[in-house]
């Protein structure tokens, strides 16, 4: 999943520049690791899923844009 990321974050960063996608990745991690421990402290078993499957695309957001730079 991180590289299908990479890639359309790759080619958005293409369309609207590497700085706007690397800062909104950014902002979404920040926003991901406040919401990331609650749901993993809730021990329900789906909202761990969610918070590890989707904690990865992230940083594939970020590396995708930098590496269209």
């Amino acid at each position: 999943m991180q590289t299908l990321t990479m890639l359309g974050s790759g080619a958005l960063s293409d369309r609207l520049g590497s700085r706007p996608v690397a800062v909104t990745a950014a902002i979404g991690r920040a926003l991901w690791t406040i919401i990331f421990f609650p749901f993993v402290a809730s021990h329900d078993p789906a909202l761990v899923f969610l918070a590890v499957a989707v904690g990865p695309l992230l940083p594939g957001t970020m590396i995708g844009a930098q590496s269209a730079f």
